[in-house]
């Protein structure tokens, strides 16, 4: 996998990626979608706080193509959501280029907040 310059990841043909969600400081409530011209290859919960998922990039995709994920934080006593609750996201590939996006989802006023990810099937 590689980043182009707008932010998209480029990914080829046949190459198998992984997204990895972690949740910490708060229930695992991440909740994704299907991917646009795709499927997704296999859904694990290594643990009740860890979701790993995969695709393998085959004919079917366009050159670009995405998925949502939306992410919702549970609610500790008193009716607060912690201020440590966060969900770390990882996307990697096992093609060419070696490029590991990683992002960090903290709570927002707006429940749940969703994160597209798009990509790009490049040549490589």
């Amino acid at each position: 996998m590689r980043l182009q310059q707008d932010g998209d990841m480029e990914v080829s043909l046949e190459e198998t990626v992984v997204m990895e969600i972690r949740a910490t400081k708060t229930a695992f409530l991440a909740h994704t979608g299907p991917i646009s011209l795709g499927q997704w290859l296999r859904v694990e919960h290594p643990s009740p706080l860890k979701e790993v998922r995969r695709f393998k990039v085959a004919g079917t995709f366009s050159t670009n193509f995405s998925y949502v994920t939306g992410f919702d934080f549970s609610i500790e006593q008193g009716g607060k959501i912690s201020s440590n609750a966060q969900y770390k996201v990882r996307i990697w590939g096992d093609g060419p280029g070696g490029y590991v996006r990683t992002r960090t989802i903290k709570p927002t006023s707006i429940l749940p907040s969703t994160r597209v990810f798009a990509f790009e099937v490049g040549q490589g």
